[in-house]
């Protein structure tokens, strides 16, 4: 329990100082009341974001039972000011502590004059009264107390999508709720080709050490956007232009355009604007729109750029090991293509030095339509959503979820 919330986002219970009274959702008419504290009423949950500051820090809320904004009902006559929550943008509240005395906060709002907010008597609405300035003997001091993500109650407020409910049946660790559960061995950052990989590959390591597993959070910037790599889902087809499955057409959205030079010279490596990259954030980072093509490293590269070691244990170890990973797969060849890609390296790699090989594609394919259409095009989001949807149940008669011992992801970071 403290003064404040931690700066970022998370569940709380906003309580008076003396730990008695809680800011608690009214669902019949979605008006705040004070009601005795009790950690199993959802109602007193609230998604809390916030920012600091010297000595007012700012946050807003979210009713963690049905998403509805907490938000100010200005007075009216005969009526002080008070609380409600409302499908529309949220009130900017201020928290303000009394200097020298670090233990509580006063919680007002611009909008009141720097009234502060009355806890009320037990069920009636909380309000900003007119005789409490902030700072006088009786207005009321205020702490805010971690609480874990409430379920959502079905009934209750508008359903949210079928991204939002799943990240929060299996995605609901927040900042301070991972702060809590450290500290940790190791923090993976990211969670595309090098993070996500790395995760699952110490996911998999943790579940053999037994109690000499190794505490891992992951921490993603985005949100969860795709469920697998995205030529796994439905796309439009040429449209009759042959153009496939407007591949071009959708990852063009998830592209910067870079202009390749030379440091020493203005002449460019490429054509400007040909060749295009940049990250995505989400989950599974651009493993989620990556092109699937994965050549080897060709061995004058290794000789001239590696130790003899490292290319030795590329080459017998560590690329087998990846295309594995990766559902490596190549083309079913005709006596034709055998033929041209021999011609090929007869002719080529004589006059240019390049050395032809077979399309090698992180995916599998079917029927003779070589990458035509991708089944089990490799993302890391797969393994990654099996790992969080493999959470054990509280209990047995429970429906929610509690975090994997030694395994933590938190996304939605920014």
């Amino acid at each position: 329990m403290s003064p404040a919330p931690v700066v970022g986002e998370g569940y709380y219970r906003i309580k008076t100082a003396e730990g008695s009274v809680c800011l608690t959702l009214n669902a019949g008419d979605n008006s705040v009341v004070a009601k005795a504290v009790d950690p199993n009423d959802v109602a007193q949950a609230w998604r809390v974001k916030y920012t600091a500051g010297t000595d007012v820090g700012r946050f807003t809320a979210t009713s963690g039972v049905n998403g509805l904004k907490l938000r100010l009902r200005p007075a009216a006559e005969g009526h002080p000011a008070t609380m409600i929550c409302e499908d529309a943008p949220p009130t900017t509240w201020l928290t303000i502590e009394r200097k020298g005395v670090p233990d509580f906060v006063f919680i007002t709002s611009e909008a009141v004059n720097d009234l502060a907010l009355d806890s009320a008597p037990i069920d009636q609405p909380v309000k900003f009264d007119t005789q409490r300035a902030i700072g006088s003997p009786d207005s009321h001091r205020f702490v805010f107390e971690h609480c874990p993500e409430p379920p959502r109650q079905r009934g209750r407020g508008p359903a949210p999508g079928a991204a939002s409910e799943f990240e929060r049946t299996f995605f609901n660790l927040d900042i301070q709720g991972a702060i809590q559960k450290g500290p940790y061995d190791y923090i993976i950052v990211g969670t595309g080709i090098g993070g996500g990989v790395i995760a699952r590959d110490l996911y998999e390591t943790n579940s053999k050490l037994g109690r000499a597993a190794k505490s891992i959070l992951v921490i993603e910037k985005g949100g969860l956007v795709f469920h697998s790599h995205c030529l796994n889902t439905s796309r439009p087809e040429g449209l009759g232009n042959n153009r496939g499955q407007q591949n071009d057409t959708f990852f063009a959205l998830f592209k910067d355009d870079y202009d390749i030079t030379h440091p020493n010279s203005e002449k460019p490596y490429v054509p400007p604007s040909t060749w295009k990259g940049g990250p995505m954030h989400c989950v599974g980072g651009r493993s989620a729109a990556w092109g699937l093509f994965s050549p080897r490293v060709h061995d004058d590269t290794l000789r001239k750029w590696f130790p003899e070691s490292v290319a030795k244990d590329l080459k017998d170890t560590y690329f087998v090991e990846a295309e594995k990973l990766f559902n490596l797969s190549l083309p079913k060849t005709k006596v034709v293509h055998q033929h041209l890609i021999e011609r090929l390296n007869i002719d080529a790699r004589h006059l240019y030095k390049v050395n032809w090989q077979w399309g090698r594609i992180a995916s599998e394919f079917k029927d003779s339509r070589n990458f035509d259409f991708a089944e089990g095009a490799y993302s890391t989001i797969d393994k990654l959503l099996e790992i969080m949807m493999s959470k054990p149940y509280v209990s047995a008669d429970s429906d929610e979820r509690k975090e994997h011992t030694n395994f933590k992801m938190l996304i939605r970071t920014e």
